[in-house]
């Protein structure tokens, strides 16, 4: 049964199989690289610099003369990074790589649910990162019928840093967002009744069909929303995030981001440290087969750390406090006196 075993090492073939073929995405996509795009490095751990937002200075006006202009210094800051390891085994038997049609196929169902396993983990630090506690204590609490009002206001608190000004959300969010009066009373006034009853039809069908619609109603550049499993952040499902983060052109390859977060105050970005740079893969993959367990074993590792730069690009907005709806148990304890 040999020709359902798998071979020992590294497996960047099937990694790359893999992503050609999309099998490292999940049906929902990712969203973390939008808000926090990729900066690749062939080093762990190193210091970098980036832009921050300076205030502008007052202009002088009736210098003496012969005195020289008060100069206001535009620096960078100091920042380090150390990327973290992040890795996942996946176990195929031999029985089942039969079942599956060959090895090779279960060479790719392995090395691909490692590599998802791994984006995974970048989602969650980026969701996390995104709607955190500082920003959530901090946040525009919306009250009923005024939700849109929220949006505009935290719109204007990060109107002074560069890019798209974007709505961050889930998609239970999101769902709930599109109910409220507020909201629907606007989608009546800018697209009349029966557009109004067709954008409630797509709610059901695919919520993501209404942000076309919705873009001309909160006049926002895109709205970004992300799977429920990672961005319905526990104990905070009732926020969302107002961002301004660059187009996605602009964070095409490394050296465009690079340009970027040095010349503008940019939110964030992550650090990828790449295995083996000629590849240019964010993973490092690998597989063996195991005489004892009679097993195929698939191994993926990504090394990454998510930063946040500027955190004044970023502002949360809360739903209405009864939007959500919050179980409490109550445990009653009974004493008995003898």
């Amino acid at each position: 049964m040999e020709q359902f075993q798998t071979v020992k090492g590294n497996r960047s073939d099937v990694l790359l199989a893999a992503k050609e073929k999309g099998r490292l995405n999940p049906p929902t996509e990712y969203i973390g690289a939008r808000i926090f795009p990729a900066v690749t490095t062939v080093e762990r751990s190193g210091k970098f610099w980036y832009q921050t937002l300076t205030a502008d200075s007052a202009a002088q006006t009736s210098r003496t003369a012969g005195s020289a202009l008060t100069g206001a210094r535009i620096t960078t800051s100091e920042g380090t990074f150390y990327a973290a390891d992040y890795e996942k085994r996946y176990l195929i038997s031999r029985d089942e790589a039969k079942s599956m049609g060959g090895i090779e196929n279960s060479d790719l169902a392995g090395i691909a649910g490692g590599g998802r396993s791994v984006f995974r983990a970048h989602e969650a630090a980026c969701a996390a990162a995104v709607i955190d506690a500082t920003g959530y204590a901090a946040a525009y609490q919306t009250v009923t019928a005024k939700v849109l009002e929220g949006l505009s206001k935290a719109a204007q608190s990060v109107k002074r840093y560069p890019g798209r000004t974007v709505l961050v959300c889930s998609e239970d969010w999101y769902l709930d967002f599109l109910i409220q009066d507020d909201v629907q009373t606007a989608i009546q006034a800018t697209f009349g009744n029966a557009r109004l009853t067709e954008i409630l039809s797509l709610i059901n069908q695919d919520p993501r069909a209404t942000v076309k619609f919705m873009l001309s109603v909160i006049m926002f550049d895109e709205i970004i929303i992300g799977d429920n499993d990672h961005w319905k952040v526990d104990d905070m499902q009732n926020a969302a995030a107002v961002m301004r983060i660059p187009r996605e052109e602009e964070i095409s390859n490394n050296s465009d981001i690079f340009l970027l977060y040095k010349d503008r105050p940019l939110y964030g970005i992550s650090h990828w440290f790449l295995p083996d740079p000629v590849e240019e893969m964010l993973f490092y993959a690998e597989s063996f087969y195991d005489d004892d367990d009679k097993d195929n074993k698939y191994d993926v590792i990504g090394w990454f750390q998510v930063q946040q730069l500027n955190s004044g690009a970023k502002k949360l907005v809360l739903l209405p406090a009864n939007t959500f709806a919050t179980t409490t148990t109550t445990t009653t304890t009974t004493t008995t006196t003898t």
